[in-house]
C-alpha cells in the first residue's frame, strides 16, 4: 500500500542517516574529500527524511480528514520526484554557492558554520 511505501522510505533515510553518522562522522575527520563526502550524504539524508515524514503527514492528513477523497495512483511516484528532487538541489546549492566549504570542518564531518 501506499502507507507502507512511504514508511519504507522513511526508514531507510534514517537508516542512512545513522550509518552515516555513526560510521562516519569522526572516522574520516583526518581524510577532506571522505569528510566532505560523509557530510554531503549525511545533508542529503537527513533532508530527505524530514521530507519523506512531510509526505508520511500528507497521506495520513488525506486518509484521516479527507475520508472520501481518494489519492491519485501517481502519488508515491511524485513523492519520490519531490523528496529526492528538493533535496539533491538543496544540497547541490550549498555545495556550489559555497565551492564545498559548508562541508569542511575540522572537528567532524558536518555542516560547518562559514561566516
Amino acid at each position: 500500500s501506499t502507507y507502507h511505501q512511504l514508511v519504507v522510505c522513511r526508514c531507510v533515510s534514517l537508516l542512512a542517516v545513522l550509518v552515516l553518522f555513526v560510521g562516519g562522522v569522526e572516522n574520516s575527520v583526518g581524510y577532506k574529500v571522505a569528510c566532505q563526502a560523509v557530510a554531503v550524504m549525511l545533508h542529503f539524508s537527513l533532508l530527505s527524511m524530514f521530507m519523506w515524514t512531510s509526505a508520511l503527514a500528507t497521506l495520513i492528513y488525506t486518509k484521516t480528514v479527507l475520508i472520501f477523497d481518494t489519492l491519485p495512483a501517481w502519488f508515491v511516484k511524485a513523492c519520490f520526484a519531490v523528496v529526492l528532487g528538493i533535496s539533491a538541489v538543496i544540497v547541490a546549492t550549498t555545495a556550489g554557492t559555497t565551492q564545498m566549504n559548508a562541508y569542511t570542518n575540522h572537528k567532524y564531518c558536518w555542516i560547518s558554520d562559514i561566516n
